[in-house]
């Protein structure tokens, strides 16, 4: 058999958003979970005084402890040491620590077990060479980046954009919030509540509001209750049910995070205002790259087969704009372009400033090497520098306020509606923020 070579570049390519993503298919690291855990980088770094630190990050981030502070994911770390070695060390015949149910990432965690193990059997860890990822998320992004543009200290403080130390959990808010109405509905007698009872989790409400930010409709979160099986055991009223519960997201969303459905609006109602008119949407991400919406109606074509006749719907530039769709497309599309923006400026700053090449990014996941750079610094300690420093350059001023006027250069007789007002939070926060990405 052929030998394929053990290193590999991904080439990418970018939506008209600007997302990124890689051209190979099967292998790569926006794969699954077995993808992730098998990539490695080509170069190995040595772990160097904090290199050990960040490795005790990622297998409590991989274990599901990542909604913690940074000192009780070491402890957890510290605690469960010996099953990490062994399990590290004999994956297959050993405590298989990795393939415990509480695992997140099995084999992501697997395989930074394994260098762990490895380098604490040294006399000096901080020379083992490591090429596993760090891997640094962004908390609840799409909040993070809505409360950001509208300067919202509320949601600023709920989504670890301020310097406050404690790290706060936006799902687990939520889901106390639903589960409060869901109480206070069942001692009305409500049987759609009743059914719910001691059945809402964390994980009940996290899709809808990771995914509020990015357009998910109400019934596309029924749908999303009903399809990840939260409402497998409500025998015969699983559409009643689900509906029920999204209503109760959707309050409790609109709550806890208040500006941010007003940005979302904000972008939704220029679009509509410009299609009206047959103008598309257009404006400039934090790369300075023209995103440009136009989503156009439907033709249909009947196609004859063997099969019988099919209809084949394509968009019509000559039917003109489809109003609905650029309306409900808006927020998604521009809150997508600007998490593409950090990351790319992100990944820019990294290699001009400090030589870093080797990076796996995805989307509001950024992966660099667990050890030292040889500029001398931790790679995961300057990416933490420099994600901060970048989302502060973009967001410090008024992005709302640029957005409108850039629509106004290309069509100033449009009417459109006024930005929101910007909140009170001061951005400069950002820069101390222990859990801004995390």
């Amino acid at each position: 058999m052929k030998r394929i070579s053990s290193r590999h570049t991904y080439p990418h390519f970018a939506d008209f958003r600007t997302r990124l993503y890689p051209m190979a298919q099967d292998l790569n690291p926006q794969g699954d979970q077995i993808c992730k855990g098998l990539l490695q980088f080509h170069h190995a770094k040595p772990l160097g005084d904090r290199g050990l630190y960040w490795l005790k990050i990622s297998l409590a981030n991989t274990a599901g402890q990542d909604k913690s502070t940074w000192a009780e994911r070491i402890d957890w770390v510290d605690a469960n040491h010996d099953l990490i070695v062994d399990s590290g060390l004999n994956p297959l015949d050993g405590e298989r620590l990795w393939a415990d149910p509480s695992i997140d990432e099995p084999y992501v965690f697997l395989a930074v077990a394994r260098e762990y193990a490895l380098a604490t059997q040294l006399d000096n860890p901080q020379h083992f060479l490591s090429r596993t990822v760090c891997a640094m998320d962004g908390v609840t992004n799409g909040m993070q980046l809505l409360s950001l543009l509208g300067k919202d200290k509320d949601g600023a403080i709920k989504t670890n954009c301020s310097s406050l130390q404690k790290r706060y959990d936006l799902y687990s808010e939520v889901m106390e919030a639903v589960i409060k109405l869901n109480n206070e509905h069942a001692l009305l007698g409500r049987q759609e509540a009743l059914a719910w009872m001691g059945k809402i989790t964390r994980k009940t409400v996290k899709r809808a509001v990771m995914t509020t930010p990015y357009g998910v409709t109400p019934r596309g979160i029924a749908t999303q209750l009903v399809k990840d099986g939260f409402c497998e055991d409500l025998t015969g009223r699983k559409g009643i049910n689900a509906a029920y519960m999204r209503d109760l997201i959707v309050e409790s969303l609109k709550t806890s995070v208040k500006a941010a459905s007003t940005i979302m609006e904000y972008f939704q109602d220029c679009a509509k205002a410009l299609a009206a008119q047959e103008i598309p949407l257009k404006w400039i991400t934090p790369t300075g790259v023209e995103c440009t919406q136009a989503y156009h109606k439907l033709s249909k074509t009947r196609v004859m087969t063997l099969m019988g006749e099919f209809s084949l719907w394509d968009e019509d530039a000559t039917l003109g704009l489809d109003e609905r769709k650029n309306h409900l497309a808006a927020s998604p599309n521009v809150i997508h372009s600007f998490d593409a923006g950090l990351l790319q400026c992100v990944a820019l700053r990294l290699k001009h400033d400090y030589g870093v090449s080797s990076t796996a990014f995805i989307h509001d996941s950024y992966g660099v090497h667990h050890g030292q750079l040889d500029c001398g610094e931790n790679a995961v300690d300057v990416l933490h520098k420099v994600i901060r420093e970048e989302a502060h350059r973009i967001f410090k001023g008024n992005c709302l306020v640029d957005f409108r006027d850039h629509i106004h250069s290309y069509a100033p007789h449009v009417e459109l509606p006024m930005p929101p007002a910007q909140g009170d939070f001061n951005i400069d926060e950002l820069l101390n923020s222990p859990y801004f990405f995390s």
